[in-house]
């Protein structure tokens, strides 16, 4: 058998044995649960473009006023942003004092303390059902 022969009954062979690697695969693939694709409204953490403090910590309060737009169904505008954000601010170091990084359990109760129309909960082990 020619060199070339040989080249190409072995990409014939390989061909092939991919093809049915990638067609097994393929039929036991498991379905994937179902998606819902939220349009949240965004705004960055510093919506003035100023990386100062507290912008620069501020993800969590801009998440939370994030979501809150969501629920309101308004949009975000820059100087609204500014001002619901150190509202937050105020408000979550008033009651649990100033900080960076907060955990999930003082989020939660900053959002309760905000008395806000949503409520959260923490899920340990969250299921699919979940």
């Amino acid at each position: 058998m020619s060199s070339n022969k040989k080249i190409i009954f072995s990409c014939a062979i390989f061909a092939t044995i991919f093809l049915l690697v990638f067609a097994v695969f393929a039929f036991f693939k498991q379905p994937r649960p179902s998606q819902k694709i939220i349009d949240v409204p965004y705004t960055s953490q510093a919506p003035a473009g100023n990386w100062s403090e507290p912008w620069r910590n501020a993800c969590e309060e801009t998440t939370i006023y994030m979501v809150s737009s969501f629920y309101e169904d308004e949009p975000i505008k820059r100087d609204e942003a500014i001002k619901r954000i150190r509202e937050i601010f105020k408000v979550k170091n008033e009651e649990f004092k100033v900080s960076y990084d907060e955990s999930l359990a003082t989020i939660a109760e900053l959002i309760k303390t905000l008395d806000l129309p949503w409520t959260t909960r923490l899920v340990i082990d969250p299921t699919i059902e979940d």
